[in-house]
């Protein structure tokens, strides 16, 4: 705000207007356990720099440690990229795509974990919204991600598929898991 301030010195009737999420609306549900499955959730425009493809080409090795599935939610050019990857990978019974949809809260209310691979971005709502419906999160070591205490969350290097394996692996824990959620 003072840099902006800075700028001009008209600039004075300004505030800083948080990010937040409606806590009220956005909490653990009341009816929260893992189940046998893992459940991941990815809520993102489908774009390359999204990560989302590391965490798809993580899913052979994550099955060969526990039984585990991922939701890819949203739209985009990426999304003939996925489904290919998917395919390939054999993975359809395990990683489902999805389009966008109006309430998220459903969505994390079904998860488990919450994914977030991107390399870059400004404070991302969907992060906040996981984080409030008390979900792990897994996100990448890019900023702002790398501002964020890893008490709170778990970073990775997305590009090395045994960190995606490792952050996982460590959230079936539910000791581990209730410490992040």
């Amino acid at each position: 705000l003072n840099q902006f301030k800075a700028q001009n010195n008209n600039f004075i009737n300004c505030q800083v207007i948080h990010t937040g999420v409606d806590t009220n609306y956005f909490r653990p549900s009341k009816t929260k356990h893992i189940s046998s499955s893992l459940k991941l959730v990815c809520l993102s425009e489908f774009e390359e720099r999204k990560g989302i493809q590391y965490l798809i080409k993580a899913f052979p090795y994550l099955l060969q440690h526990i039984d585990v599935n991922l939701t890819i939610i949203g739209s985009g050019k990426c999304k003939t990229l996925y489904e290919s990857l998917i395919n390939n990978l054999k993975l359809q019974d395990c990683i489902h795509v999805k389009g966008p949809v109006r309430n998220t809260k459903v969505s994390l209310h079904n998860a488990d974990i919450y994914c977030l691979l991107s390399s870059g971005e400004g404070f991302p709502i969907g992060l906040l919204e996981a984080m409030s419906c008390g979900l792990p999160v897994i996100t990448s070591n890019y900023p702002p991600f790398d501002e964020i205490n890893e008490k709170v969350i778990q970073r990775v290097n997305r590009r090395d598929i045994s960190d995606i394996v490792t952050a996982v692996k460590k959230l079936n824990d539910n000791k581990i898991y209730k410490t992040y959620s």
